[in-house]
C-alpha cells in the first residue's frame, strides 16, 4: 500500500517537473505583433504627420529590460523571460509605426521619427517639430507590459498629443487599463496571449486616436 503511494507521489511529481519543463521551453523566445496592427481610427485627411513615441517605463530608462521588450512569459516554475517586438524594433518605435499605419489608410502623410528614451518631452517635440508637418503626434509610453504564466496581464497607460506647427498642444488623450484574462493549467496564457497582447495594444491605439479631440485636431485645417 504504501509503495502504491510513494508510486503515485513519485508520478506526480514527475508530472509537475516534466510539464515546468515544457513550459519553460515554450517561454523563450516569443515575440508579439505591435507595429503592424490594423487600428481602425475615425480621423480622415490629407495632412502631413509627425508621429514620435517617448519611452518612460522605468525599466527601459534605467536599461534593466531591451527597448524592444514588450513583457515576459513566464516558464512552469515563474521564472520569466522577455518577449520582444516581432518586427524587432524598439517597443516606441512599433507604436509610431502602427499609428502611422493606421493615419496613412485614412488619407494622411504621417511619418515615423524615432526619439531617444532619455529625451524629456520637450526635447522630443522639439524633434518632432524640426520635421516642420502640418501636425505632430508624441505618445508619451508611461506603462505597457504584459504578463503571461497561468493567466495573461497587461497593464498599459498611454499620453498622446497632437501639437500644431508652433508647437500649440491641439488635443490630449490617454489610454489607461488593466486587463486580466485567464488562461488554462496545461498550456498556460502563452497561447492566448499572442492574439490577445496584439488586440489590446490595437484598443489602446484606437483609443488614443480615437478621442473626439484628437480626432477633430487631426482632421482640421
Amino acid at each position: 500500500m504504501k509503495k502504491k503511494i510513494c508510486e503515485k507521489k513519485f508520478l506526480k511529481l514527475l508530472y509537475v517537473l516534466l510539464l515546468g519543463m515544457l513550459m519553460s521551453g515554450c517561454a523563450i523566445g516569443n515575440k508579439y505583433k505591435i507595429a503592424d496592427i490594423e487600428a481602425k481610427v475615425n480621423a480622415a485627411g490629407n495632412a502631413s504627420v509627425a508621429v514620435a513615441s517617448l519611452d518612460n517605463r522605468p525599466f527601459i530608462v534605467d536599461k534593466t529590460s531591451p527597448d524592444t521588450y514588450v513583457g515576459m512569459v513566464r516558464g512552469g516554475f515563474g521564472n520569466p523571460f522577455d518577449a520582444t517586438t516581432q518586427s524587432d524594433l524598439p517597443f516606441a518605435d512599433a507604436v509610431s509605426k502602427a499609428i502611422c499605419k493606421a493615419l496613412n489608410r485614412n488619407g494622411f502623410k504621417a511619418i515615423p521619427v524615432s526619439v531617444n528614451f532619455d529625451m524629456t518631452e520637450n526635447q522630443a517635440t522639439n524633434l518632432l517639430l524640426q520635421k516642420n508637418e502640418d501636425r505632430a503626434i508624441l505618445v508619451v509610453i508611461k506603462e505597457w507590459e504584459s504578463d503571461s504564466f497561468y493567466n495573461l496581464n497587461i497593464g498599459y497607460d498611454f499620453l498622446l498629443k497632437v501639437i500644431g506647427r508652433g508647437g500649440t498642444v491641439l488635443a490630449t488623450s490617454e489610454a489607461k487599463n488593466a486587463v486580466d484574462i485567464s488562461g488554462n493549467i496545461m498550456t498556460g496564457s502563452l497561447w492566448l496571449s499572442k492574439t490577445e497582447v496584439p488586440a489590446t495594444f490595437q484598443n489602446a491605439i484606437e483609443s488614443l486616436l480615437n478621442d473626439p479631440s484628437v480626432v477633430s485636431a487631426l482632421s482640421g485645417n
